[in-house]
């Protein structure tokens, strides 16, 4: 009888360790899906920066009037990407800026 007692006295005690490791280790998962979360907008936003390379060393000024027109609304609508390009950089900072406050473990 005073085995079990004995154990039982020795899993309530290790019950509050037991219990912080697990919140410890939710609270370091839940970061983990953060970074990869965070890491995947700036990989799509890489990428979208890439593709705006390409128009940007686009040199042709077109031969034609109707060329300067079709490269003028093609500037047109790659102003228009950018400005949108915008808010989702603004977002993806105000991310950055809560993971930091948050001191995430990959702030630095």
């Amino acid at each position: 009888m005073t085995d079990v007692r004995e154990r039982l006295e020795k899993l309530n005690g290790l019950y509050p360790t037991v219990t912080a490791n697990w919140i410890a280790k939710e609270e370091w998962l839940r970061q983990c899906l953060e970074l990869q979360q965070f890491n995947r907008e700036a990989d799509q936003i890489e990428a979208t920066t890439s593709s705006h390379e390409a128009f940007l060393e686009f040199t042709d000024l077109g031969e034609s009037l109707d060329d300067v027109e079709a490269l003028l609304k093609q500037h047109e609508k790659f102003e228009n990407t950018l400005h949108a390009q915008d808010d989702r950089l603004k977002a993806f900072s105000d991310t950055a800026d809560k993971l930091i406050a948050q001191n995430h473990y990959e702030k630095d």
